[in-house]
């Protein structure tokens, strides 16, 4: 086996076992998210201004690609 393909069944094998064992946190989160999402403005409904803005999340994303670094 190439350690290519071994890269790839890992990767695979990991993703799933994310997914088994975190799902459950995931689904409360967002279950708890709706009550604020459903209590908060939509974008847009918020007042148009002329100043740029900078919309944050969390997520593993914000590593993965370093937006933050990026934005300095």
């Amino acid at each position: 086996m190439t350690s290519q393909k071994m890269v790839e069944e890992n990767t695979e094998l990991l993703n799933n076992m994310s997914t088994h064992h975190l799902l459950p946190a995931w689904v409360g989160n967002f279950k708890e998210n709706l009550k604020v999402i459903d209590e908060s403005k939509d974008i847009m409904e918020l007042e148009k201004k002329k100043e740029p803005a900078i919309v944050v999340g969390a997520g593993p994303s914000i590593k993965m690609h370093n937006h933050l670094k990026m934005l300095q």
